[in-house]
C-alpha cells in the first residue's frame, strides 16, 4: 500500500512537471517564463521531499519507539495512581 500511494505521488509529480515544461516552452513573454519556472520548482522540490523522506522501516521503527514510551508512561500512571489510592486508604 505505501509503495504504490508513492508510486502514484511520483507519477503525478512527473506530470506536473511536463505541464510546467510546456508552459515554460511556449511561453512569449518573461511573465510566462517565470510562471513555468514557478509552476516547475514544486514539482521537484515535492519530488526531493519523497525520495529523501523516512523509509518504512524508519516509520515502523519510530511507531514502535512511540508506543513503547507510552507503554512506560501508563505504566507509571498506574503505579502513581495505585501509590495515590495506598495513602487514601491510610
Amino acid at each position: 500500500m505505501f509503495r504504490s500511494i508513492r508510486t502514484y505521488a511520483y507519477l503525478a509529480l512527473i506530470l506536473q512537471v511536463l505541464g510546467a515544461i510546456v508552459v515554460f516552452a511556449n511561453a512569449y513573454n518573461d511573465k510566462q517564463i517565470v510562471l513555468g519556472l514557478a509552476l516547475l520548482l514544486l514539482p521537484i522540490m515535492t519530488f526531493f521531499a519523497l525520495y529523501m523522506g523516512p523509509t518504512r522501516k524508519d516509520m515502523k521503527m519510530r511507531r514502535k519507539l512511540e508506543r513503547a514510551r507510552m507503554e512506560s508512561e501508563l505504566e507509571d500512571l498506574e503505579t502513581k495512581l495505585s501509590k495515590s489510592k495506598n495513602k487514601d486508604k491510610k
